[in-house]
């Protein structure tokens, strides 16, 4: 399983990277894969956009909840993430969803990323 992951961040690396990577290897993209992607400080929006490309649209919404649930749980998150969420956002076609999104996203950007682990350890 975890060499499954690793060659899933790999070829999402590879294709923000502009490598040439097989079909199949990019069809493997998964909300695993962005998440550590993201988390990995790998450009967020792209590997955003391209999950979301291949998602079907009447799966969207609920994929589109599911990753921005999951980005917002990376540690330290940051504006790299923040702009994954609002790549999330341009894909949702509720407004609901995009409005909440936006707000999550602007929170993220706001946050400086890893603070409260150097305050914790500043404090120690």
């Amino acid at each position: 399983m975890a060499l499954l992951k690793m060659v899933q961040v790999a070829a999402a690396a590879a294709m923000i990277a502009g490598v040439s990577v097989p079909a199949h290897a990019q069809q493997a993209l998964t909300v695993e894969a962005v998440v550590a992607g993201c988390a990995s400080g790998s450009d967020c929006a792209a590997l955003v956009n391209s999950y979301l490309a291949s998602v079907p649209a009447a799966r969207r919404v609920a994929a589109i909840a599911n990753l921005g649930a999951r980005l917002a749980e990376i540690p330290g998150a940051g504006a790299n993430v923040a702009r994954g969420i609002q790549a999330a956002a341009a894909y949702s076609p509720d407004a609901g969803q995009r409005a909440q999104l936006a707000s999550l996203a602007s929170t993220l950007s706001a946050d400086a990323g890893g603070l409260d682990i150097e305050t914790a350890a500043s404090e120690s």
